[in-house]
């Protein structure tokens, strides 16, 4: 998701469901903003309170170049769920314990997966599963989850903990490094209480990606794709071998 799909091109589908529950774990357990006095130490505790809220719901905008991804997803433990728009090409992402689905239209398994012209004849518009053994596995379900939505959130190397400014109305503070592609990014949090993500902003060279966080630890329920083909059927019918 988010960082490696900048110039992806999708629409949001809305096949499969999700719903929000409040979950039963509180966030007065994890640890608080204020209790860190350097960048890297916040980003630990950003960390921990992501991992002890489980689930969260975020909306991305990317541009790259002129052209404009938005990616909207319902990330959970185990499941999740990821609607995708860049003008005339759709796809929606669900995972759900391990096994990955998508469902896109032609132009968006041509272009945006990039997988051959006869598998995208065969199977736009239909669900099709992907387990791990699956090549294009980790990056269909990259982000969709919390451990992969994690490794997008985290900044890696130095983090410099910047003054408290205003995001979305909130007091914030931001968390300040080295990001995707030799990038600069920042992710905001609240300047007090549990340090979950308020925005995080990306930019590199021919463009940026905003990113807006909501409903912490809200539990997930993600509708199980039905009339699913498995991939590997497909590639071992055509021919065409485990590339996308």
């Amino acid at each position: 998701m988010m960082r490696r799909r900048l110039i992806a091109a999708a629409m949001i589908v809305m096949a499969a469901c999700t719903s929000h529950h409040p979950a039963t774990a509180g966030a007065t357990t994890a640890p608080q903003a204020s209790s860190s006095s350097n960048g890297s130490d916040l980003m630990l505790n950003v960390v921990v309170a992501v991992r002890r809220a489980g689930s969260f719901h975020l909306r991305a905008t990317s541009t790259q170049n002129g052209t404009t991804a938005v990616f909207v997803q319902e990330v959970g433990s185990r499941q999740g769920i990821q609607n995708i728009t860049i003008g005339k090409q759709h796809a929606t992402i669900v995972v759900i314990n391990a096994v990955a689905y998508l469902r896109a239209n032609k132009l968006a398994l041509l272009q945006f997966m990039g997988f051959p012209a006869a598998i995208a004849d065969r199977l736009h518009d239909r669900w099709i599963s992907f387990t791990p053994t699956d090549a294009p596995y980790t990056d269909i379900a990259a982000s969709v989850t919390l451990d992969s939505a994690l490794n997008e959130i985290a900044i890696d190397g130095p983090v410099t903990k910047t003054a408290e400014t205003t995001v979305l109305g909130r007091r914030v503070v931001g968390l300040t490094g080295n990001g995707f592609m030799n990038g600069k990014e920042t992710l905001y949090v609240p300047a007090t209480g549990t340090p979950f993500p308020v925005q995080e902003i990306l930019s590199i060279s021919g463009g940026s990606e905003a990113i807006v966080f909501s409903h912490w630890g809200e539990t997930v329920r993600v509708a199980k794709p039905t009339s699913v083909i498995a991939f590997s059927s497909v590639v071992r019918s055509s021919g065409e071998g485990q590339t996308a």
